[in-house]
């Protein structure tokens, strides 16, 4: 019944958004408004973020460990995430803009506008130089 009310809560009250192949050229996937975000409006805004240790998961595939550099924010310590790995929300399919209509503030770990975004818009922020390799 939670996520039922859940669910309904963000239709009401959220934006809604779709990973779709990307407009960018050589992006891969990304994700588009499929309602329109109004300015300084939160589009993602994770529960419970953690960090964990390269160490912690030392054992992992090459496979698996590309993988997870390729989809979280992560350094030469390890990584961060708010779901189970094979849970990842659209948030992770942002892409790179150098004119971008979100902002990541990383000291909160949340997306919001940073001008009106129409429906059909794709959903881009600027990456900082560290995450630059993820282009």
């Amino acid at each position: 019944m939670v996520l039922k009310k859940q669910v309904i809560n963000q239709l009401q009250n959220n934006p809604v958004v779709k990973v779709v192949t990307s407009g960018i050229v050589g992006a891969g996937v990304g994700v588009i408004a499929l309602t329109s975000i109004d300015k300084n409006e939160i589009v993602f805004s994770p529960e419970n973020n953690h960090f964990i240790l390269w160490q912690e998961v030392s054992w992992c595939s090459e496979d698996v460990l590309n993988h997870i550099k390729n989809v979280c924010n992560n350094n030469e310590f390890g990584f961060w995430i708010d779901c189970e790995l094979n849970k990842i929300n659209a948030s992770y399919f942002v892409n790179h803009s150098d004119f971008p209509n979100l902002y990541h503030d990383l000291n909160r770990d949340i997306y919001y506008a940073i001008k009106n975004i129409e429906i059909g818009e794709e959903l881009t922020c600027k990456y900082l130089p560290e995450e630059i390799n993820w282009v």
